[in-house]
């Protein structure tokens, strides 16, 4: 994409000890997580799109079906974009150029008002370009443990496109703050802490005429999950024994990050919402280690913690909060699954019920382990964490 992007500073005031934790921003609808084959094009016309032009052309002049294909005029600019929002997917997209190839691109995780061009990750398709991501409005990502904001990512590995007019494919998974995207089967993007995961999918015309079809999803895999931060962590327990988290590697492992002086911590507690949780899956060996982060715990307080609720698994101690940095731990609670490859499969609140005030709460932990087991890959592998801020060690 060939513009100049400017790039927006947003001062966050500090959030208080026990605020919720603010979401990543999504689209205004609530996103969809695929559990079957969404066909996103039915081959027959634009039902489920809604299209967008600058300046004074009509959308119908620029954006038409044909034979099971979608026609795209290339100018003047705008897309066609999913009603729905979605989150957590694959998605599948074949392009070609039937005039000489110039650019385009498939928008992710679009949100906010329509213009040209709106708040969105893109993957690339400009001739030769195939695969680079472009950061528009704002949008950052982590490529190769570098942050980046706006602009510019440069594909992988060298072209592996097709010579136009031959049918390129588009493998994209967007895998909560993950996105991967293969063109014709060949990594060419791979970037993480996605400032957005949810929204509206949009195909572009910008430059020439290009068409696409066969545009669908469908579900996660369990090996699209993100690899585990902090995977090799060892920690001490309250009682001094040492425990490696890669030696559980082949369990199902729950990570509970903890602070006695919580209110928020406290209340599950009171309600045994943890120890019933960690005793119903230990039968079915899920491991639950509980993480205190907090810059003044002490093995004692913790050890005083586990007699007082009669815990069944043990509390680390990350007094010095390298582990939670690692994994990005924001809140007490804020809870993480790990598969049994050392993948994060879940990560995010215990539950919807940041006020426990609901009679019958979604339980998140719940959910993922009881999908993990079953072996099927997580429907809702991230969340908002909710609670107290981790008072982490000031450096």
């Amino acid at each position: 994409m060939r513009y100049a992007m400017s790039l927006l500073l947003i001062v966050a005031a500090a959030a208080p000890a026990c605020a919720a934790e603010k979401p990543k921003e999504a689209a205004k609808d609530e996103p969809i997580t695929p559990t079957e084959k969404i066909v996103l094009f039915n081959g027959k016309d634009l039902s489920g799109w809604t299209a967008f032009v600058g300046g004074k052309a009509k959308p119908e002049d620029v954006f038409t079906v044909k034979d099971g294909v979608i026609h795209v005029k290339g100018k003047p600019n705008g897309y066609i974009r999913t009603k729905k929002a979605y989150t957590n997917y694959r998605l599948h997209v074949e392009w070609r150029w039937t005039d000489k190839p110039t650019n385009s691109g498939v928008l992710l995780h679009m949100t906010g008002r329509d213009r040209v061009w709106p708040k969105s990750i893109e993957c690339q398709l400009m001739h030769g370009n195939a695969g680079d991501i472009w950061l528009i409005g704002g949008t950052r990502v982590t490529v190769d443990g570098k942050p980046r904001k706006g602009g510019r990512v440069v594909k992988k590995a060298d072209s592996s496109e097709k010579k136009p007019p031959e049918w390129n494919t588009y493998r994209i998974v967007a895998a909560g703050d993950t996105i991967q995207a293969y063109v014709n089967d060949v990594l060419q993007a791979h970037a993480t802490d996605a400032s957005v995961s949810a929204g509206h999918i949009c195909l572009q015309s910008e430059g020439s005429p290009i068409e696409f079809r066969n545009v669908t999803l469908e579900p996660l895999k369990p090996e699209d999950a993100p690899a585990a931060k902090g995977v090799d962590f060892t920690l001490k327990d309250q009682d001094g024994k040492t425990v490696k988290l890669a030696d559980h590697r082949g369990k199902i492992v729950v990570l509970e990050w903890i602070n006695w002086d919580c209110p928020y911590v406290k209340r599950h507690y009171e309600r045994g919402t943890f120890k019933t949780l960690a005793e119903k899956y230990a039968d079915k060996g899920v491991l639950w280690l509980a993480i205190n982060s907090t810059h003044y715990a002490t093995r004692e307080k913790d050890k005083a913690w586990i007699a007082k609720y009669k815990l069944p698994y043990p509390i680390l101690d990350d007094s010095d909060g390298e582990v939670g940095r690692q994994f990005g731990a924001r809140t007490t609670p804020h809870m993480y699954v790990i598969d049994k490859d050392g993948r994060i499969g879940y990560q995010g609140a215990i539950d919807d019920d940041p006020r426990g005030k609901k009679d019958d709460p979604v339980d998140y932990v719940a959910k993922a382990l009881e999908e993990l087991l079953a072996g099927k890959p997580v429907s809702e592998p991230k969340t908002r964490p909710y609670g107290c801020s981790v008072k982490y060690k000031k450096k």
